[in-house]
């Protein structure tokens, strides 16, 4: 019987969590997520399949690649059950060659249990030492591995330049790489992604459907009701702009209560920063029919960087 080919598609996107990026087909996003920039799991999924899996972990000791891979495998073997079609493994494949990038002792693998199959790698990064452990899964009788070979090599492990790139559901940003993960809600209506960084904090929202979310309101009306329990305890004004051709709305505040102003006048005694200054865009994307909000709470040092967030952000092509 002829092997199929899985399908294929022009057009692709970019995902992006934690830092890592990949080049996918642009029908295939994230399917599960779990823990944080020193250790998780990233599933991405087609439309008929997950189609890829992401582990990684911060390298304790002298852990070599060829240990790491031995045990990812052999946990494949040791959740088989007992009437399960029989697993078949195979290691050093060769599937990326030499082309390794900014990737250490990278070791590629293949197993297969009759009805699916992966073809793998694992490495480690050159710059922050985290382990990688990257799959593109398939049907059995697929053609799969040059597949695998493009999305093994489109996968980057390490921001270059100290932004983080996060993109899913097409939306697509960059936050500082010293800002880290504290919160997020992925649903179809609502993206929202919140970061921090001790007092200091980032919020890059997006709204589908931006009609239906205004619900007949003007945007500065609609965003003084949607930011309301955000900036409590915030004394913000808002201006009406344009951004880029769109429609925006400014929000400039400081904090209202006399605690948060002394604690500021302190820690900067101590040179240390404060998120004492709030500073949130939100315009109407009318060619992507949404909205979207950069939310940023910075310091005095940093008022700069809320402009430079919703510079990097790609509202629409």
């Amino acid at each position: 019987m002829p092997r199929s080919e899985p399908r294929r598609t022009d057009k692709t996107t970019v995902i992006g969590w934690q830092g890592f990026t990949i080049t996918t087909p642009e029908d295939w996003t994230i399917g599960a997520i779990g823990g944080d920039r020193a250790e998780g799991y990233l599933r991405i999924d087609g439309t008929d399949m997950p189609r890829m899996e992401l582990k990684w972990f911060e390298r304790k000791g002298g852990v070599g690649i060829e240990e790491v891979v031995g045990n990812y495998l052999k946990e494949l073997l040791r959740k088989r059950k007992r009437r399960d079609p029989e697993v078949r493994t195979k290691r050093d494949t060769r599937i990326l060659g030499r082309r390794r990038g900014g990737r250490q002792q990278l070791e590629s693998f293949h197993w297969t249990d009759g009805q699916r199959q992966a073809h793998g790698a694992a490495w480690v990064c050159a710059h922050c030492d985290r382990v990688s452990i990257v799959q593109v899964l398939g049907k059995a009788d697929e053609d799969l591995e040059e597949r695998a070979r493009e999305l093994l090599l489109s996968v980057a492990d390490h921001p270059q330049d100290g932004w983080v790139t996060w993109a899913t559901y097409g939306l697509q940003c960059e936050v500082p790489e010293e800002f880290v993960l504290d919160g997020q809600k992925l649903m179809a209506g609502l993206l929202d992604l919140n970061f921090k960084l001790e007092t200091e904090q980032i919020a890059i929202m997006r709204w589908g459907m931006a009609d239906v979310a205004l619900g007949g309101k003007d945007l500065r009306t609609w965003a003084q009701k949607e930011l309301a329990n955000r900036l409590k305890g915030w004394d913000c004004t808002y201006e009406e702009l344009e951004y880029n051709g769109h429609a925006a709305i400014a929000v400039t505040g400081a904090p209202e209560m006399l605690q948060a102003r002394v604690r500021r006048f302190v820690l900067h005694c101590l040179r240390k920063p404060y998120g004492s200054n709030v500073r949130c865009l939100i315009w109407h994307c009318e060619p992507g029919k949404k909205l979207y909000a950069v939310e940023c709470i910075v310091d005095d040092s940093r008022l700069e960087l809320p402009a430079e967030v919703c510079r990097r952000l790609i509202c629409h092509s």
